[in-house]
């Protein structure tokens, strides 16, 4: 099980800030270049499910990991390492703890790549009550075609103990940096790209927009590579 809660939006500088409380963690700083691609059928059945499935690479590691909601904070999660997405899922249905129904479902799915993300990723410890948790800054963008939008935000998974600490943690980083708390995935925010229609954004001129709307717009997903020249850029310029 897969016990975590995430904070979004979250900035750069909001992370820096967080580094400097130096006696809040237990280990020093990892760094990870992630690159995923998800899948899913053209009728979305995994998603109808609950299940998000991805090939992820991690520092050149490929992974293949499928996910499923148990609750609000706890998600079922089952890891094989795979080259393939095809040899990702003869992995996991070689698992005798994964459902049946799963792996009916992914043995008989047409399955297509409908979305990708690229993101750095630095992780640390922190010791909170008896527990370890996690804490993990994501930077980088969902990706679908030509769309794009960030991601910039902060998960913290229980590592050890209860998931009282793991809420402790989250209460405290909330309260003092200001960060509010999302139930929104990765997978969920590239699903929305491929369902959701954009023409009415296309016209839209990032150039007549205050920096606080372009800030706004852009953390929601609703500014695009078209409007806002390349990601990296527009990050640079706003800080992120």
């Amino acid at each position: 099980m897969e016990i975590e809660i995430k904070l979004a939006p979250a900035l750069c500088r909001t992370w820096d800030a967080i580094q400097k409380n130096e006696e809040f963690f237990l280990s020093p700083s990892r760094t990870f270049e992630m690159a995923a691609s998800y899948f899913d059928t053209p009728d979305r059945a995994l998603k109808r499910e609950g299940i998000s499935l991805r090939l992820r690479k991690e520092n050149g590691i490929s992974v293949c990991c499928l996910k499923s909601r148990v609750s609000q904070n706890v998600r079922q999660e089952f890891e094989v390492q795979a080259d393939t997405i095809e040899s990702g899922i003869m992995e996991l249905c070689a698992k005798a703890e994964l459902p049946e129904s799963t792996k009916t479902l992914l043995k008989t799915a047409r399955l297509e790549c409908l979305y990708s993300s690229r993101f750095t990723r630095v992780c640390r410890l922190i010791s909170a009550g008896e527990s370890t948790v996690e804490i993990a800054f994501d930077s980088g963008e969902l990706c679908r075609g030509a769309l794009r939008c960030a991601v910039s935000e902060i998960e913290l998974e229980l590592k050890k103990g209860s998931e009282s600490d793991l809420e402790a943690v989250c209460a405290y980083l909330q309260a003092r940096y200001s960060l509010p708390r999302s139930n929104s995935t990765k997978a969920g925010r590239a699903s929305a790209l491929q369902e959701e229609t954009f023409e009415a954004l296309e016209p839209m001129d990032a150039s007549a927009l205050t920096a606080e709307q372009t800030d706004a717009l852009y953390t929601q997903g609703k500014l695009w590579k078209k409007q806002t020249g390349s990601i990296a850029e527009y990050r640079k310029s706003r800080g992120y």
